[in-house]
């Protein structure tokens, strides 16, 4: 008695939108958005092309779940940095790795490559997708640096300005380079060191006084 019992058409709809959500990303990256096709997407789940507009909409509207979905995924990461008992500079070199990771990751840059293609043909649609990616992992940094700022590890910094200082001089154009088709590889642990080290002495240097205890290697 009691027992909760699942809804199966609940069940079936969730399975179904989960299997064009799969088959919409394989083809939109394939394919791209322009060349792609509700009724091929249809195919590829095994679901009829009302199914899709019933449980999605039209194509763009299955675009631009895709792309939710995508930068949702890749925003399910998190930075270990917020642990008080590390070091600052392993903080750093743990946020360098996951951003290193998440950028070069050959869904990702499949995923961009595809973007950038559509870019002139529809602006406007492919800007609203990038930028939401970039919005998420920003608000994770400055999030980790504003969290420092507070502890008293860094100095008094815009914790956003730090975000993009830190992505840009992590990344650099190695994404780019990717989606170009260069072959871009994870970079070596000197390199990121380096890089990290850069960040520290010239950026998030403490104030003279400050209490370093908390962080500082």
């Amino acid at each position: 008695a009691g027992r909760l019992v699942a809804d199966p058409d609940r069940l079936d709809a969730g399975f179904q939108r989960d299997r064009i959500m799969t088959a919409a990303t394989q083809i939109f990256i394939e394919r791209g958005f322009t060349a792609s096709s509700v009724d091929a997407i249809g195919r590829a789940a095994g679901v009829t092309k009302r199914t899709i507009y019933e449980l999605i909409g039209d194509k763009e509207a299955l675009f631009h779940a895709v792309c939710a979905r995508l930068c949702a995924t890749a925003g399910t990461f998190h930075f270990n940095a917020a642990a008080s008992d590390l070091p600052l500079r392993d903080m750093l070199m743990d946020m360098a790795n996951t951003i290193l990771a998440n950028a070069l990751a050959p869904a990702a840059t499949a995923f961009n490559r595809m973007l950038a293609v559509e870019a002139l043909r529809f602006p406007d649609l492919v800007v609203s997708v990038m930028d939401s990616g970039r919005h998420e992992m920003h608000e994770k940094l400055a999030g980790v640096f504003a969290a420092l700022v507070a502890r008293g590890c860094i100095a008094e910094i815009n914790p956003s300005q730090a975000a993009d200082t830190f992505y840009d001089a992590i990344i650099g154009s190695r994404a780019m380079r990717a989606m170009l088709g260069y072959d871009e590889p994870f970079p070596p642990v000197t390199e990121i060191e380096a890089r990290v080290d850069m960040i520290v002495r010239g950026f998030l240097k403490p104030d003279p006084g400050t209490d370093t205890s908390g962080g500082i290697a």
